[in-house]
C-alpha cells in the first residue's frame, strides 16, 4: 500500500541536487536587509490612511525604486530618505522604524564605498592606514578564545563522562590549555596544530560550542601572529601595491587567476585587521552569488503529483455508535508554488473521495452504512536559509452517508433507532466529516514528517554537517517563489575568495530548469570539499563507474598497472574558465604517486573544450592535447619528466576528445517528466548558462500501484 500522501519529501529533491540548504548561511547583504525591513514595517502600518501617511512622509516609493537599481542606487536619494527615518515625529522610535533606519544606514556605507574603477586608487591610498597591532588586542582575543573554550567545557562536563574524555584527548585539551594560561609568547605552531584540530570531519565538530572555539583559536593565532611581526608594515604596504595591479587587471580582464590571488590577498588584510573599508569595497564589488538557479512548478509536479488510490480500516464513535468498517480513497495530489519573496513557498494539495461501508453498534442494534467524504488536504513547506519548515496540514472534508439496513432483535426497536438515525443523519455526517478532518491532517503530518525527517537527515549528514566542520558554508542562500517558478541565488565564497564580479546574464525564455553559475562557484567549492585531499585510482574509477557507468581502459585497475594517486592543493584544486563559447578545467595537485614512488612538485593539469548546442543536447570537443605543467618553473628532473607523462595519459582518459549529451534525464521519481531538452546554451565572460524545456506531451500523474 503506498501512503496516503506519497513521498512528499521528493517535492524537495531538485533544491537538494544543488547541494543547497545552509542554514548558517550569513547576514543578509544590506540591500536585502532594507527590503526586508521595510515589508515588515508596511506590513505593520497596514494599508489605510494611517499607513498611506507613513509610506508618504518616508518616502517609500522613493526607497522601492532605489532598491530596484541595486549597485546603481543614488546614495543621495536614499540618504534623503534616512533622514526621515532619524527625525523626531511621534512614533519613529517603534522598532519597526529602527529596523529599517538600521538596514539603511548599513546600506548608504556601502554605496559610499570605493566603485569597481576607484579600488586600485583605494588600495594605493590605504598604504596609509597601516594599524599596528596593540598586545590589548591581542589579550582580548586570547580572552575570547579562554572563554569559547570554558563554555566548551561546560557543554562536554554536562554529557557522557566517556564521550567528555575522548573529546578531549582528541583536542589534547591539556595542551591547549597550557598554551592559554601561559604568560610568555605562544607557541604559534602548536596553536595552528590545535585549532587544525576542529576543522576535521569528525561528527560533532559543526556544534556552535566547537565552532566557537575554532573561530576564537584562528583569531588570537592570527592576532599573536602579525603583532609579533615586525615586517608587517613591509608586508602591508607591498600587499597593497600587489592588490592595487591586480585589481587594475581584473577590472578589465577578471581572470581566475587574478581572482585566487586578489581574494588571497583581502584574506590576508583581514586577518591582519588591516584595511577595513578597502576589504568591504572589494567585497561589495566582487562578492556576487555566484550560482542561480529556476525551477518551474510544472517540473517540480511531475516528480510528485500522483493518483491515489489507498484503503484503509475505520474505527470510529459518532453519537455513541460504534462504526468499523473499510475505506477507499480515491483522488490526487498536485503542487502548487505560493508567490513568497523572502522565502520558497510550496503546497502540496490532496483531493478526492473516501468510499466506505461501515458496521455500526449501539446497544442492540445494528446499523449498516455507505458513507463518502470529500477530501481537501493542504500541507504547506517554507523553505528557507534554515532549511525546511513543514506547517500543520489542513483537511476540509464533506461526508454524506446512506443507511442500508438495520438490524435488531425486536421489530418496535428496529423501527425506532430507523426514526432515531433518520433525525441524527445531518448531525452525524457533519461529526463524522470533523472527524475525518482530524484523521486527515494528522496523517498527512505523519507521512511528511517520517519523510522530510529522511531528506533532512541525508542532507545534515551528507552536505551541511561536513561543510560546516570546515568552515565552508555558503555565504549567502535565498529562496523565492512566484506562481510559476521556485527560485534561488547562492554565494559559495570563503574569506580568502573572490566571487562572482558581475551579475548574471539573462536567459530568454520560460525553463523549466535554468541554471547560471559562474567560474568561481567551480574552485571555491572544489576547495571547500576536496582541497588538500587524496584521491586515489580505485576512488577515481569507482567514482567514473558510479557517475558515468563506465571506466576508460587507461583508468581502469589491473595487477599489471600501477596503482597511484593524487592530493589535490589546498586552493581551488578545481577551477573551470568560461569564455568565447569555451570552457577551460584545471586540476591542481601538490603531490603525486605512482607505484612506490612519489613527487611533491605542484602541478596543473588542464584541458579546453569548445561548447556548442546541438538538436539533441551539446557537444564538447577538445581543443588540443591534455596539458599537464608543473607550477615552478625550472630545469626538471628526470623522474619529473616521467611523472608528467604518465599523468597526462591518465587524465587524457579522463578529459575525452569529445563529449555529447542528448538532454538531461533526472533521477527517481522524474523519470517521468521525460528527458528534459537543452534549449540555451552559453559560455561567456565567466559564466555558464544552461536552459532545459519539459517535453510537452510529459505525463504528469502515475497512478498508484
Amino acid at each position: 500500500m503506498r501512503p496516503l500522501f506519497p513521498r512528499l519529501a521528493a517535492t524537495f529533491f531538485l533544491l537538494y541536487v544543488f547541494n543547497l540548504l545552509a542554514p548558517d548561511a550569513n547576514a543578509a547583504p544590506p540591500a536585502d536587509a532594507v527590503r526586508t525591513a521595510l515589508v515588515d514595517m508596511h506590513a505593520w502600518v497596514g494599508e489605510g490612511d494611517k499607513g498611506n501617511a507613513w509610506r508618504r512622509y518616508l518616502k517609500s516609493d522613493q526607497l522601492l525604486g532605489q532598491l530596484d537599481k541595486g549597485d546603481a542606487a543614488e546614495k543621495e536619494v536614499v540618504a534623503d530618505v534616512l533622514q526621515r527615518y532619524t527625525s523626531d515625529v511621534p512614533g519613529i522610535q517603534s522598532k519597526r522604524f529602527v529596523a529599517v533606519r538600521a538596514a539603511l544606514q548599513s546600506w548608504l556605507e556601502e554605496l559610499s564605498l570605493p566603485g569597481a574603477g576607484e579600488l586600485a586608487e583605494a588600495a594605493r591610498a590605504a598604504k596609509s592606514e597601516f594599524k599596528p597591532l596593540s598586545s590589548e588586542h591581542v589579550a582580548q582575543t586570547k580572552a575570547a578564545a579562554a572563554k569559547a573554550i570554558a563554555a566548551l567545557d561546560l557543554f562536554l562536563s554536562s554529557g557522557d563522562e566517556r564521550k567528555q574524555q575522548a573529546w578531549k584527548k582528541y583536542l589534547q585539551w591539556q595542551s591547549m590549555h597550557d598554551q592559554l594560561n601561559s604568560s610568555g609568547e605562544p607557541d604559534l605552531r602548536e596553536l595552528q596544530l590545535l585549532a587544525g584540530l576542529y576543522h576535521a570531519n569528525h561528527s560533532g565538530l559543526e556544534l556552535a560550542q566547537f565552532v566557537a572555539v575554532r573561530d576564537s583559536l584562528r583569531e588570537y593565532v592570527n592576532a599573536a601572529y602579525f603583532a609579533s611581526d615586525a615586517k608587517l608594515p613591509e608586508a602591508y604596504a607591498t600587499n597593497l601595491e600587489d592588490l592595487a595591479t591586480r585589481l587594475e587587471a581584473f577590472a578589465q580582464n577578471p581572470t581566475s587567476d587574478n581572482a585566487l590571488l586578489i581574494g588571497r590577498t583581502i584574506g590576508w588584510l583581514e586577518s591582519a585587521g588591516q584595511a577595513d573599508t578597502l576589504v568591504r569595497a572589494v567585497r561589495r564589488q566582487y562578492w556576487r552569488p555566484n550560482l542561480f538557479a529556476r525551477v518551474s512548478e510544472r517540473l517540480i509536479a511531475a516528480g510528485i503529483e500522483d493518483e491515489i488510490d489507498d484503503t484503509s480500516p475505520v474505527s470510529d464513535v459518532i453519537l455513541g455508535t460504534t462504526m468499523y468498517g473499510t475505506a477507499r480513497t480515491q483522488g490526487q495530489t498536485s503542487v502548487h508554488l505560493i508567490p513568497s519573496a523572502g522565502k520558497a513557498a510550496i503546497e502540496i494539495r490532496l483531493t478526492g473521495t473516501a468510499w466506505s461501508n461501515n458496521v455500526g453498534y449501539q446497544g442492540p442494534v445494528t446499523i449498516y452504512t455507505n458513507g463518502a467524504t470529500q477530501i481537501d488536504a493542504r500541507k504547506r513547506v517554507n523553505v528557507d536559509d534554515q532549511g525546511l519548515h513543514p506547517l500543520p496540514a489542513v483537511a476540509s472534508c464533506a461526508t454524506s452517508s446512506s443507511i442500508n439496513g438495520i438490524g435488531a432483535p425486536l421489530r418496535i426497536i428496529e423501527r425506532i433507532a430507523w426514526n432515531k438515525a433518520g433525525q441524527s443523519k445531518g448531525q452525524a455526517e457533519r461529526i463524522a466529516s470533523s472527524h475525518a478532518e482530524v484523521r486527515v491532517a494528522r496523517r498527512v503530518d505523519q507521512q511528511a514528517g517520517e519523510m522530510l525527517g529522511e531528506a533532512n537527515k541525508s542532507f545534515l549528514e551528507k552536505f551541511r554537517n561536513p561543510l560546516l566542520r570546515r568552515n565552508s558554508f555558503p555565504q549567502l542562500l535565498r529562496f523565492g517563489t512566484t506562481g510559476e517558478h521556485l527560485y534561488m541565488r547562492l554565494m559559495q565564497a570563503g574569506p580568502f575568495h573572490l566571487a562572482a564580479p558581475t551579475d548574471p546574464p539573462e536567459i530568454q525564455g520560460d525553463h523549466d530548469l535554468a541554471v547560471r553559475v559562474h567560474e568561481s562557484l567551480v574552485g571555491n567549492f572544489s576547495q571547500a570539499v576536496i582541497g588538500g585531499e587524496t584521491l586515489t585510482d580505485e576512488r577515481l574509477a569507482e567514482l567514473m563507474e558510479e557517475y558515468t557507468g563506465s571506466v576508460p581502459e587507461e583508468l581502469q585497475i589491473g595487477p599489471d598497472k600501477d596503482p597511484w594517486s593524487i592530493t589535490f592543493a589546498s586552493e581551488h584544486p578545481i577551477s573551470a574558465g568560461f569564455t568565447g563559447q569555451t570552457c577551460t578545467v584545471t586540476i591542481r595537485g601538490r603531490r603525486f604517486t605512482r607505484g612506490d614512488q612519489g613527487i611533491n612538485n605542484s602541478m596543473e593539469i588542464s584541458a579546453t573544450y569548445t561548447i556548442e548546442k546541438t538538436p539533441a543536447g551539446a557537444k564538447l570537443t577538445r581543443q588540443g592535447e591534455v596539458a599537464a605543467e608543473y607550477t615552478t618553473p625550472g630545469r626538471q628532473s628526470v623522474q619529473q619528466i616521467a611523472f608528467k607523462t604518465f599523468l597526462r595519459k591518465k587524465f587524457d582518459a579522463l578529459f575525452k576528445q569529445e563529449v555529447a549529451t542528448e538532454g538531461l534525464k533526472l533521477p527517481g521519481r522524474w523519470e517521468r517528466a521525460g528527458k528534459l531538452r537543452l534549449d540555451h546554451l552559453d559560455a561567456d565572460k565567466g559564466w555558464l548558462a544552461l536552459g532545459w524545456l519539459q517535453p510537452s506531451d510529459t505525463v504528469r500523474t502515475a497512478k498508484s500501484k
